[in-house]
């Protein structure tokens, strides 16, 4: 509610644990969802997406956004790959997968 007061109209999500499909659309039929959503998960949860998703598809209040797919850390940790060391931790932060299981998980 204290988004909407602001004249947010819509908020982007990213669900890390499951889809949350389910609820969002239990709390729009109940009236408790007073902005539209652009959902979208993180890639390791597409083989539990629900038949027929994919990016657009949805209503005029909830839909289907995006795919996360996590390359590496976070500049706030000081896990983000760079090409130069962090100056704090002396490192470049690392990647989650080679480049070979990177193009294989986009593809």
């Amino acid at each position: 509610q204290r988004l909407v007061s602001f004249g947010v109209t819509t908020a982007h999500t990213i669900d890390l644990k499951y889809d949350c499909m389910p609820e969002y659309r239990a709390m729009l039929a109940d009236g408790d969802l007073p902005l539209r959503l652009n959902v979208s998960i993180i890639h390791d949860l597409m083989d539990k997406l629900e038949p027929g998703a994919a990016s657009g598809v949805g209503d005029d209040f909830i839909r289907w956004g995006r795919i996360k797919l996590f390359a590496d850390g976070s500049l706030g940790g000081e896990t983000a790959a760079l090409r130069s060391q962090y100056q704090s931790c002396h490192h470049c932060g690392s990647l989650l997968h080679s480049p070979d299981e990177l193009s294989a998980l986009v593809q």
